[in-house]
């Protein structure tokens, strides 16, 4: 006997109000509020870091039925969605997350044990946080300082680093850079930026300490 259909068909956002990385999908379910968040591997990763209180879930649109609702999500999360530096999702619409095929009970129990495996200093990002500059990632301590024209989260992927090197050639260059006329200085335990024509304080020197975690 084929599975019975569900009441609800819906593509729904699910986005992570620190860093603005989102995750789009489609859910079916006989009960609006089953507390069903994202099926995402990714996603799961952000939400055991981050805490499931630090989401967003929107409902995006209503579908009539599961295959209408698997035709509009290929027609949404398609190849120019997957190379946004904030999409969670790993591949095209259309398939579904495997959280479908789970009870609520199976669904929440899944979650909680990735939340233990991921919990504390147990879990390879504890203390850290990703930052990008659009081009490069990196990681650093939670409570150190976010350099200037770096923001958390991370850019994804190889072709979407060569299409911002593209798409920014020729900008910043010269008094069009926002950096013109300044340079980094250090004490080694803080940078700032200075004007090129101010002198070095004492205990200073040109550069930026970069610190980067195991």
């Amino acid at each position: 006997m084929g599975r019975k259909e569900k009441k609800y068909h819906f593509i729904y956002k699910t986005t992570n109000i620190i860093n603005r990385n989102f995750y789009i999908g489609m859910h079916s379910t006989d009960d609006l509020n089953d507390g069903y968040i994202g099926s995402g591997k990714r996603l799961w990763h952000s939400i055991n870091y981050h805490g499931k209180k630090n989401f967003k879930f929107e409902i995006i649109e209503f579908l009539p039925n599961r295959n209408s609702l698997k035709e509009r999500e290929k027609d949404i999360i398609n190849e120019e969605l997957l190379k946004n530096p904030y999409c969670m999702n790993l591949k095209k619409g259309g398939d579904g997350g495997a959280f479908y095929h789970y009870t609520d009970k199976i669904r929440k129990k899944i979650g909680l044990t990735n939340s233990i495996k991921q919990k504390g200093a147990k879990n390879s990002q504890y203390g850290t946080k990703w930052v990008t500059n659009g081009f490069e990632n990196r990681k650093i301590k939670k409570d150190e300082q976010i350099l200037n024209g770096w923001h958390e989260g991370r850019a994804l992927g190889e072709s979407f680093s060569k299409k911002m090197s593209e798409k920014l050639k020729g900008l910043g260059v010269g008094n069009k850079n926002s950096q013109f006329g300044t340079c980094w200085i250090t004490n080694d335990i803080i940078n700032k930026k200075i004007k090129k024509t101010d002198p070095i304080p004492d205990g200073w020197k040109l550069g930026r300490k970069l610190t980067r975690c195991s």
